[in-house]
């Protein structure tokens, strides 16, 4: 159905589900969409990891190490002189979208929500087919020499459209926040590494089916939005450890746990069960030779969610390499290409750091599918910092 629906049809639709903008289905889309993928869990927006399908955790470091490595914290294979206050980021901006939600991102970045208008016309894309995706993230972050600190704000919205029932728009909202903390220890040759990060998440969520007309009436929208609304909170911990060899190739394996003993975030709305997010075990295996006196070439063969059954083994094999220009290591380099293949198909990226300004950029291949449905989308992924500590 288009979305510049005839008055006739809204009035026959409001009529048919009532314009109290009740929630039609529970906490789940009606069809086959996870939006929860392991790139959707992380606290913010990398761009890094984008360009290489997420085979990062070998040669984690910078903002992707308290996610992707906590050992990685503080940084890897660098000289004693490395400086105490290595990363001020103020700000760390990150964005994605696919292709039809350019306006929508911007509806985001300008603070918009669900109950701004520009937003909601930009879901009713789904209606036509499309799968409306934005997502922004934007912190303060330090590291001061082996310890990260952090203060995170994510938000997502993203609608497909009903399988079942032309009438209806799947919508999925989420708003998250709170500090991250984490730290890692080196072994005194620099050859092993270990590390752990937890923060303290909040996290907003509206979803479900709602009607035409609920979407396209300020009134019935803000009240089926904010009766939908669920609230959480939890303490998500990561914990990373890393053997690299200092020599030749530099090979470096890494095993990572996110969300140990899976993450269970506790309901602050009556009556509305706790929600928890899986355990993701990793196992990755990475090359970083140097290219002469002028670059590196990082290379990364890894296997996540690896604790779940349900996900047959080729999905769970991500590979991804990076090329640096520089003396500095992976995302601190002064210019990098990436690129990455996943069971989703194939991501490219690139980055550059001029002073204390950095920009990377990524298309990134993500698989959105429940269960065993196959959902490929193509996502576009950017990075902005200020690193004030570059200055």
């Amino acid at each position: 159905m288009n979305r510049n629906a005839t008055l006739k049809t809204i009035v026959t639709t409001a009529l048919k589900w009532g314009l109290g903008g009740c929630l039609v289905a529970g906490p789940a889309f009606g069809q086959g969409f996870n939006p929860g993928t392991t790139y959707d869990n992380a606290p913010w927006v990398s761009a890094r990891a984008a360009g290489m399908s997420e085979a990062v955790d070998p040669i984690a470091n910078g903002m992707e190490a308290a996610y992707y490595n906590p050992a990685a914290i503080g940084g890897l294979n660098y000289k004693k002189e490395r400086p105490t206050v290595s990363q001020l980021y103020f700000p760390y901006l990150g964005v994605a979208y696919n292709r039809s939600s350019q306006s929508l991102n911007k509806a985001l970045q300008s603070g918009g929500d669900l109950n701004d208008s520009s937003v909601a016309n930009e879901l009713l894309q789904a209606y036509d087919g499309e799968h409306p995706y934005a997502r922004v993230s934007l912190l303060p972050a330090i590291t001061v020499a082996r310890m990260f600190f952090a203060m995170t704000y994510d938000v997502r919205a993203m609608s497909t459209p009903n399988s079942s029932d032309n009438d209806l728009l799947d919508v999925n909202y989420r708003e998250q926040s709170g500090p991250v903390l984490g730290t890692s220890i080196a072994s005194s040759k620099r050859n092993f590494y270990l590390g752990i990060s937890a923060q303290y998440l909040t996290r907003k969520v509206i979803q479900g089916s709602f009607p035409l007309a609920t979407v396209n009436d300020v009134d019935t929208r803000r009240k089926a939005f904010r009766d939908s609304q669920e609230k959480y909170q939890g303490v998500p911990v990561h914990v990373g450890a890393l053997w690299t060899g200092t020599y030749g190739w530099r090979p470096a394996l890494s095993l990572v746990a996110r969300n140990i003993s899976g993450t269970r975030l506790q309901s602050q709305s009556e009556g509305t069960p706790s929600h928890r997010l899986k355990e993701d075990l990793t196992l990755g295996f990475g090359l970083s030779p140097n290219l002469g006196k002028w670059g590196m070439l990082n290379v990364v063969l890894e296997g996540n969610q690896l604790t779940q059954k349900s996900i047959p083994s080729k999905d769970k094999l991500r590979f991804g390499t990076e090329l640096t220009f520089g003396n500095a290591f992976g995302a601190d380099s002064g210019f990098s290409l990436r690129t990455g293949y996943s069971f989703a198909g194939t991501s490219f990226g690139m980055g550059v750091n001029v002073g204390m300004f950095g920009l990377q950029a990524a298309s990134f291949a993500e698989d959105i599918g429940a269960d065993a449905d196959r959902v490929i989308e193509r996502r576009s992924v950017i990075n902005l910092g200020i690193n004030i500590a570059d200055y």
